[in-house]
């Protein structure tokens, strides 16, 4: 197995802390990634404590799945909230579809796989 000095050797399910993604005046509202990714670069910047606890760091990637009990539209405005510095996608096993999301300069990407178009967004780069 060859080594790959850039990706870390364990893994750990994280969550953040952040308003309700309807209501940003509602109270903090605790979300958890369904698989994420931090490069040992990004997590390497941190300090041991911080290590150790929740880190308060943006993955590189973040992969989310659909429940029954999810729209489709809060997953996607999860996926902008978790997109803050990297790539990652959500997969929808209700209508068997996958959105792959990336990061502009001012703008969040993101395509249907499939026959759609690409599209574009403001939505959570503040």
């Amino acid at each position: 197995v060859k080594k790959r000095p850039y990706l870390l050797d364990n893994f750990s399910i994280g969550a953040r802390i952040t308003a309700t993604l309807l209501d940003e005046s509602a109270p903090p509202t605790g979300l958890c990634l369904d698989a994420s990714v931090v490069l040992s670069t990004r997590w390497n910047t941190l300090p041991p404590n911080e290590q150790e606890v929740f880190p308060a760091v943006a993955p590189n990637f973040v992969a989310e799945i659909r429940s029954m009990s999810d729209s489709k539209s809060f997953v996607h405005d999860k996926m902008c909230t978790w997109i803050d510095a990297g790539e990652g996608f959500s997969l929808d096993p209700i209508t068997q579809n996958a959105r792959i999301y990336s990061k502009g300069n001012y703008y969040i990407h993101w395509r249907d796989l499939g026959n759609s178009p690409t599209r574009s967004t403001r939505n959570s780069l503040k």
